[in-house]
């Protein structure tokens, strides 16, 4: 069958997850022929593993107010190349609405892949408007127990994949020491995560001061991609907050990495104090990504990150103070970082790899047959 991935932009620069997963899926497929949306000009990642079709409809690769006017239009006004529409995005009534009625037109079958539902979905008696599609597909089996209580029953979780060899195989940084300053007794936590979502800065200022504080040779490094306004803002709150609190030199801004799996395995402890999931991704890949490279990680034990399997007892805190007594663990013990990190580190390639992803929407796209 002919695939076609209704999606933003499948074109550099490839730093968003669900982009990500869409051409990781797309370029692996063997039994079934993708067709993907993207810019003129718009290049793959990398050599795909079987024909991919690409559609340049897109003039430019964020998915602004035009860009979507222009998708809309491509799908309404152009016989579509493919027996089934499989869309990409976390959904509104507006656009499932509007993609519905295109499915309808079109007499297409469709798939719905959520990577995380809002914080408020409709009744039931209302949900068909939102959750339209002949399959949908969630992350979590948080996602797929709120739309199963509302009546969804064609809905499956399907678990992300990553792939593996590009963390499992990562070299660290050589020069990462060197650049920041410190020698190689130096502990290095990173936070690669988002300025102005999920609660992790205000965790962050809380934790930071006392955990340098206990452990001198402590260092956090924060690398986070500038995606609106509100993210510079709370980058240069959070600047000021180290600088007042005389903490420059141990804590170190890092911005957006080209090499992200070099900085992973450069890094000693992965740190992700998130305190609500709202609008991301149910599993989010850097999670996965640091856990494949082999390093600990910590977090809050909160709902759907609770799901991922691999994460020790010691990676879920209940609240800040347990946040910051398991990072004092970590800091203080080799040993019992390493065994965390080979603890996850196994159960991200048993469950969480390319393959077992792409034979499993292989698998969902045969039963349109």
């Amino acid at each position: 069958m002919k695939i076609l991935f209704v999606t933003r932009p499948i074109a550099p620069p490839w730093n968003e997850g669900s982009k990500n997963l869409t051409w990781q899926l797309a370029s692996r497929l063997t039994r079934h022929t993708a067709h993907v949306l993207t810019t003129k000009g718009g290049k793959p990642q990398s050599r795909p593993h079987t024909p991919v079709q690409w559609l340049p409809i897109y003039t430019q690769t964020q998915l602004t107010l035009r860009q979507k006017l222009r998708l809309l239009s491509y799908l309404a006004l152009t016989p579509p190349p493919a027996d089934i529409f499989h869309f990409y995005f976390v959904p509104t009534l507006i656009t499932s609405r509007l993609l519905s009625a295109i499915c309808r037109l079109h007499g297409k079958k469709s798939v719905q892949t959520i990577p995380s539902l809002p914080a408020t979905l409709p009744p039931a008696t209302k949900i068909s408007e939102l959750i339209f599609a002949d399959q949908i597909v969630v992350y979590s089996d948080f996602s797929l127990r709120r739309l199963t209580t509302l009546g969804v029953n064609n809905v499956t979780r399907i678990d992300v994949g990553i792939e593996m060899e590009r963390w499992t195989h990562a070299q660290p940084d050589s020069t990462l020491r060197q650049q920041l300053g410190v020698n190689n007794e130096a502990i290095l936590v990173l936070f690669a995560g988002e300025y102005a979502r999920l609660g992790s800065v205000t965790v962050l200022k809380r934790i930071m001061p006392e955990a340098i504080k206990r452990h001198p040779h402590v260092h956090f490094l924060i690398a986070c991609r500038i995606l609106s306004p509100a993210d510079l803002t709370i980058e240069e709150e959070l600047k000021q907050m180290v600088q007042a609190q005389q903490l420059v030199e141990k804590v170190h801004f890092w911005g957006e990495v080209a090499d992200f799996p070099a900085l992973l395995s450069a890094s000693d402890i992965f740190f992700f104090p998130v305190t609500e999931m709202a609008g991301k991704i149910d599993t989010p890949l850097t999670l996965l990504e640091a856990m494949a490279v082999g390093l600990p990680i910590l977090t809050h034990d909160i709902r759907p990150l609770n799901e991922i399997e691999g994460l020790a007892d010691l990676s879920l805190a209940p609240d800040d103070n347990a946040l910051l007594e398991r990072l004092s663990h970590l800091v203080s013990n080799s040993a019992l970082r390493q065994e965390v990190g080979t603890y996850g580190q196994g159960h991200v390639q048993q469950r969480y790899g390319l393959p077992q992803m792409v034979a499993a929407y292989e698998a969902l796209y045969d039963s349109f047959a």
